[in-house]
């Protein structure tokens, strides 16, 4: 389950990387595209979310499942008003069961969320957040 917060992390991402991935996007008006060889296919997000409070400082939005590549609809051409999208994803191991992942789209936008395996361990996040 990942876990978003609207918080500063305070996670440092230059030392101990355990897994650096990249994936090349396509934003369309139809949908968002991903790269699977030499193809873009629909990349199928998850809806299913939920919103948990911690009273003080921070909000926590967990995202249940996992996004899919339909290989039904594949991009046979390139629309005009598009955006790509080259992102790195950077993956530290903080706990056995806690991961801090950051996401950079064109090297610009930075995202940081965690990968938990049950609600318990949310409150070890909260040691990470400013």
């Amino acid at each position: 389950m990942n876990v978003y917060t609207n918080s500063i992390v305070n996670v440092d991402m230059t030392d101990d990387v355990s897994e650096t991935t990249y994936e090349t996007l396509i934003y369309t008006e139809t949908g968002i595209y991903k790269k699977y060889k030499k193809h873009f296919f629909l990349y199928e997000t998850n809806k299913n979310a939920q919103e948990i409070s911690d009273g003080k400082h921070s909000f926590f939005v967990e995202q249940q499942g996992e996004d899919k590549l339909n290989k039904q609809h594949v991009l046979t051409s390139i629309p005009y008003n598009c955006y790509f999208v080259n992102r790195t994803i950077k993956k530290r191991q903080l706990d056995d069961n806690v991961t801090c992942i950051e996401e950079t789209d064109n090297g610009i936008f930075e995202n940081i969320y965690f990968t938990v395996s049950d609600h318990e361990k949310i409150k070890y996040i909260r040691s990470y957040l400013k």
